[in-house]
């Protein structure tokens, strides 16, 4: 018999704002309050979306702009891995290093712009603690 009904997984920009169970649970049981009987702690990870102020219009237009770019740096660090790392990497040495140079420059630029963005989602980890009920003491009316 389950615990819990299943969960509705979504995550990343579709991750709701209200919390929610997640998945990945972890169950543990225990004598979390010694009463000598076992009780669940059980833990899970969810996505959020963060709970904060609308930005201003400027501030959108200015995300906007900062997205924009991060999406252009992103396609460069792709092509840049392709020619490094991938099937078809650069076979000259010279050529893979100035590549792997640029790599380098580019990480630190999208990063940069990461944060200067706010995030579309959270990742959170939560716990419950299911305490079994004493057991009932019978007595029996004579």
């Amino acid at each position: 018999m389950p615990l819990l009904p299943a969960v509705e997984i979504s995550f990343g920009p579709d991750a709701p704002k209200e919390p929610r169970r997640g998945i990945r649970a972890k169950v543990c049981a225990a004598d979390w309050n010694g009463d000598g009987r076992l009780n669940l702690l059980v833990g899970d990870f969810a996505t959020q979306a963060p709970d904060r102020p609308e930005p201003t219009p400027a501030g959108k237009v200015e995300h906007a702009r900062l997205r924009k770019e991060l999406d252009q740096v992103m396609e460069k660090y792709r092509d840049l891995i392709r020619k490094t790392f991938g099937k078809n990497r650069l076979e000259d040495d010279k050529e893979r290093a100035s590549a792997q140079k640029e790599l380098s420059s580019v990480r630190e630029r999208m990063s940069d712009l990461r944060q200067k963005l706010p995030p579309d989602y959270e990742d959170h980890g939560w716990i419950w603690l299911f305490l079994r009920k004493p057991a009932e003491v019978k007595t029996g009316a004579r």
